[in-house]
């Protein structure tokens, strides 16, 4: 599996937002690690490198021994900035976004779930 073409920040919005549809409690280090990693086999092969990433995102040294504590949570006001900076992508490289996830059609489960944040309803509800 490639690495995929969306950023960091992305990737973890995304986790997050998906982790906490409600925006609720948030999400742990440990199951941001784990939502991408799962989803996204590059960062399992590499999972140094994608702890190290969202240590880097929790403000915290990559390279420090000690994990993160707390949660994160998306501010409302971000999802649609971020969602612009994912929207262009998606559009020209959604394949090969799909062609870097263990089960490419829950992209767009995800993205929905992103942009619906604490309106997200469960299809099965």
């Amino acid at each position: 599996y490639q690495k995929p073409l969306l950023t960091t920040e992305s990737l973890i919005a995304v986790a997050v937002r998906n982790l906490d549809p409600q925006n609720k409690n948030g999400a742990s280090f440990w199951k941001i690690v784990a939502f991408i990693s799962l989803h996204f086999p590059y960062f399992d092969v590499n999972f140094e490198t994608c702890k190290q990433l969202v240590k880097k995102a929790y403000g915290q040294n990559p390279h420090d021994e000690k994990e993160p504590t707390g949660s994160f949570r998306i501010k409302p006001a971000v999802v649609q900035r971020l969602y612009a900076d994912i929207s262009p992508v998606l559009k020209k490289d959604k394949l090969e976004i799909e062609k870097s996830m263990l089960h490419p059609k829950f992209l767009d489960i995800m993205v929905e779930r992103f942009l619906e944040g604490e309106k997200y309803k469960h299809p099965k509800q």
